[in-house]
């Protein structure tokens, strides 16, 4: 049996992992404060704006392997209920990306990404093949629109639901309903700026400056 300590560890080191300012790391680098730019997101597609798109193709990969790295340490912590600890750390790292104690120690504002590609990475351990399937359907979209948000947002929710399905049909234990109700709200609360500019006609389109 697993204390609640141990799972309190889990949520901390999620969260610390999450809070890893990727975005501001490799802009800094090419000397550039992806605070003070663009969007002023901590994000792959803010830096791909203001840097390069490689640079922001690196920072979604970093993104990504927080969680995957937050997944693999929390089963080796809790190696009785590797799913229970694969839908906490993921979480607690979304929340640690969506709100970064150390972006706040950079900035003196709690502030952050928006978890996309922090979700994205804890896929590829929860259902790999739906999540392709899905991000190449998103890719589609962002191909023809240019709207890298209604990309995310089409391939979140198709890949969310299909956990659901997924769980319905017993292939992936009831938790992980906890985790696509979750983690697709999160993404939809942090991408709300997004969808009412979408809405409004004014949203930005990929290969537009920041």
């Amino acid at each position: 049996m697993i204390d609640n300590s141990t799972w309190i560890v889990v949520a901390i080191i999620g969260y610390l992992l999450g809070s890893i300012p990727s975005a501001w790391l490799i802009a800094r680098l090419h000397g550039v404060n992806i605070f003070e730019v663009g969007s002023g997101n901590m994000g792959g597609t803010n830096v791909a704006r203001a840097v390069s798109p490689r640079a922001g193709q690196i920072v979604g990969l970093m993104d990504m392997a927080k969680s995957i790295v937050a997944i693999l340490v929390a089963r080796a912590l809790a190696p009785e209920q590797p799913d229970a600890a694969t839908v906490l750390a993921t979480l607690a790292c979304m929340v640690g990306h969506s709100w970064s104690l150390i972006a706040s120690l950079i900035t003196g504002q709690l502030r952050g990404g928006k978890s996309a590609g922090v979700l994205f990475g804890s896929l590829l351990l929860v259902a790999p093949l739906q999540f392709v399937i899905s991000a190449a359907l998103g890719l589609l979209i962002v191909r023809r629109t240019r709207f890298m948000s209604l990309g995310v947002l089409v391939g979140v929710t198709l890949v969310m639901a299909w956990v659901l399905v997924m769980v319905n049909a017993g292939e992936l234990p009831e938790i992980y309903n906890g985790y696509a109700v979750l983690g697709a709200l999160l993404i939809y609360v942090r991408f709300l700026g997004n969808i009412r500019r979408l809405l409004s006609g004014t949203e930005r389109r990929v290969g537009e400056s920041a």
